[in-house]
């Protein structure tokens, strides 16, 4: 009796933290995913000596404009870099599906990334309408809560020139991505 009472306790402390570990692991795992497919892209275009796009999307297709409904992002080969997938002319190269219950994105400018032939970043497109996305906050349903100086949200910075992107997840930073970008109610603090 006294064992299962033990049993029980060790359960109650251990299963808030299991959830925390789990939700924790999908964020990282969908972070280093995007991270994944834009390094990907920079190569791909150095290696095509094209432009290639990693762009944000409702139907694993073509590039969303808007944050409603995101729920995968693409890569593909933007023959006339307009930054929008032309199905007729653009080559897919991957298509990444994730669960957008789970996870939200949202960009300080924009949805989509370009990078040129050089492997860097391309700064506009060729109407000069669409301006690149520097930085996206990944969060869940706990939003940019953390402890002490880490959030429970990931933060994806990509630097302008060079394209290079990483993942932070420092608080400070994310409040100060998710303010940039006015996703303060899709991310809350």
């Amino acid at each position: 009796m006294v064992t299962l009472a033990v049993v029980g306790l060790l359960a109650g402390f251990v299963a808030p933290s299991m959830r925390s570990f789990v939700l924790n692991s999908r964020l990282t795992g969908s972070a280093n995913e995007l991270i994944r497919s834009l390094q990907y892209a920079r190569s791909e275009a150095i290696k095509q000596q094209k432009n290639v796009v990693v762009c944000m999307s409702t139907d694993s297709s073509t590039c969303s404009s808007t944050y409603t409904a995101v729920n995968s992002w693409i890569t593909f080969v933007d023959i006339n870099n307009n930054w929008q997938r032309d199905t007729a002319t653009d080559t897919l190269i991957d298509a990444h599906p994730f669960e957008s219950s789970k996870t939200i994105f949202s960009g300080n400018e924009g949805l989509r990334v370009s990078f040129a032939a050089s492997g860097f970043t391309n700064p506009s497109n060729a109407g000069n309408t669409l301006v690149p996305t520097t930085a996206m906050v990944m969060c869940d349903s706990r939003g940019n809560k953390g402890s002490a100086a880490y959030s429970s949200a990931r933060g994806i910075v990509i630097a302008p020139a060079t394209g290079r992107s990483t993942v932070t997840r420092t608080i400070t930073t994310i409040s100060a991505l998710s303010v940039t970008g006015g996703v303060d109610t899709l991310c809350p603090p």
